[in-house]
């Protein structure tokens, strides 16, 4: 069969192949306007009815051809083509600028009769609209407004793209219609012109840290069952590099022999103070670990955060019974057991990393314990299942000036698998912690899809600088002129804002 395509007139591309390669265009029927229905509702007795709504339906597009010689190939190939499982692009060389997403319907009707054939194809359009190929831009003007110009006869999603010149607190947009979209904080103004969360500890383990103390940690259980003649003790040593969950961390070596009760190696990590010289501010914390166990392996994983040699936070995960596959969580606060939780271990099962996380904000302390499902850009953990407890604190400025983690086993029996991978501890300046996600950094590109209701930072979906209330649908694109103003905290720079579209016709 010739290659060359069909063209004596109009031709037809549908998903990037123009199938004039295989049919001479004669007939394309696109209809005029929506597919609309009237919904009617009987008025009593009265002759009539009232009109209570139209609703707009999906089109069609049939499109007619010819062919000729060689129509079992053409059958096959073209078939090929058509059958797609969604929605694709089809272009109408009259409109080569413009085009719908349309799907085969039915089957496709082919009448043959010796050397020549002819087909009808029949494509449904589902949004009923056409669409522009090129993509519409609309920037800032001299009034910190944008004005957009919608020159179709359909209403449209645009998507607003904010890039960070500075330091800010807020992405706003406010229409012409009395809409507000409002991501982040208008109140966080204080100290983020002052002072930025600053990184005091970023530890991955593939390597020994430089600064590492061994065999000294402050802990919750020193001794077993609280007999100070029988201290669990902190002994061994740790090696770094793959652990058995393929990442990377400290894996702890435990001492041959039983020590008596619980032991094991423990690492310390000094964490320096902040800018200001202090070390009693608000924090977060986060530590990821592996800890694998079955019924007859037994183990103690505490990580630490310290006040001078005391322990100050701290969290527990273990599994101290040979006879039961279990998994207990504590929780503490300058000695004080605040929680202990029996995990669900069919959320909490093995061959997944968990995270502790801890922050501090004024008096008010959380501890947060979590599976950990995926690992997003950033180094950010996607969680599921967290058990989370609050507590305040009687004096709101205890100093933390060390991290540290103790792997421990029972005597010399089968222990847990375990090891520690990574671990992060910021200081946070900025009045509310929760609010860190809402605080932007010079060159942050803040994207907001509003037809998906959806917000990307750097190109990452960020789910909490969603708001309820947000207006999503007063920002669709009406036909004609439509204007949209940003916001930004009142102590930042406006940041750079354009808006694209993609305009659609009936």
């Amino acid at each position: 069969m010739s290659q060359e395509p069909l063209t004596d007139g109009v031709t037809v591309t549908f998903n990037g192949v123009d199938l004039t390669k295989w049919l001479r265009i004669s007939d394309v029927a696109r209809n005029l306007g929506q597919n609309r229905q009237s919904q009617l509702v009987p008025i009593g007795r009265s002759p009539g009815k009232r009109f209570d709504y139209s609703k707009v339906s999906e089109s069609t597009i049939t499109i007619k051809g010819d062919a000729n010689y060689d129509l079992v190939t053409m059958r096959r190939e073209l078939a090929s083509v058509l059958m797609t499982s969604e929605p694709q692009k089809l272009v109408i060389s009259d409109e080569p600028d413009k085009y719908y997403m349309g799907i085969v319907e039915g089957q496709v009707l082919l009448t043959e009769e010796q050397f020549h054939a002819e087909a009808t194809i029949v494509f449904t359009v589902p949004s009923g609209v056409t669409y522009s190929e090129n993509i519409s831009t609309a920037s800032l003007n001299d009034s910190g407004q944008i004005a957009i110009d919608n020159r179709g006869s359909c209403s449209t999603w645009p998507v607003i793209t904010a890039t960070m010149k500075g330091e800010n607190g807020l992405v706003g947009l406010v229409n012409d219609k009395g809409g507000v979209l409002q991501f982040g904080d208008a109140e966080e103004v204080d100290t983020v012109t002052k002072q930025k969360s600053e990184h005091a500890l970023r530890i991955g383990y593939d390597s020994e840290p430089s600064d590492v103390v061994y065999n000294n940690v402050a802990t919750s259980y020193p001794y077993y069952n609280g007999d100070t003649s029988k201290p669990n003790k902190q002994q061994g040593s740790f090696g770094y590099g793959i652990d058995p969950a393929a990442g990377s961390g400290a894996i702890p070596t435990f001492v041959n022999g039983s020590s008596g009760y619980w032991c094991g190696p423990s690492a310390y990590l000094p964490i320096k103070s902040n800018s200001a010289g202090k070390n009693t501010g608000n924090f977060i914390m986060k530590t990821r670990f592996y800890f694998a166990t079955s019924k007859d392996q037994q183990g103690r994983l505490e990580i630490v955060l310290q006040s001078g040699n005391d322990m100050a936070f701290s969290c527990v995960i273990r599994d101290s019974s040979r006879s039961v596959d279990q998994l207990i969580v504590e929780f503490w606060v300058k000695g004080q057991n605040i929680l202990q939780k029996s995990l669900d271990r069919k959320k909490f099962s093995n061959g997944m990393f968990r995270e502790l996380k801890i922050t501090k904000e004024g008096a008010k302390v959380t501890f947060q314990l979590a599976a950990v499902t995926d690992i997003k850009s950033g180094n950010t953990s996607v969680i599921r299942d967290a058990v989370i407890k609050n507590w305040t604190l009687s004096d709101a400025n205890i100093a933390i000036d060390g991290f540290g983690f103790w792997c421990m086993r029972w005597q010399d029996t089968h222990h847990v698998i375990m090891d520690v991978t990574d671990t992060q501890f910021d200081w946070v300046n900025v009045p509310y912690i929760v609010d860190i996600p809402n605080y932007y950094q010079a060159g942050d590109v803040v994207t907001v899809d509003t037809g998906q209701r959806k917000v990307y930072v750097n190109g990452v979906l960020d789910n909490n600088l969603q708001r309820v209330g947000n207006d999503w649908d007063s920002f669709k694109l009406l036909p004609g002129l439509n204007i949209i103003e940003p916001v930004a905290s009142s102590w930042a720079e406006m940041y750079d804002c354009t808006v694209t579209y993609r305009e659609a016709w009936l």
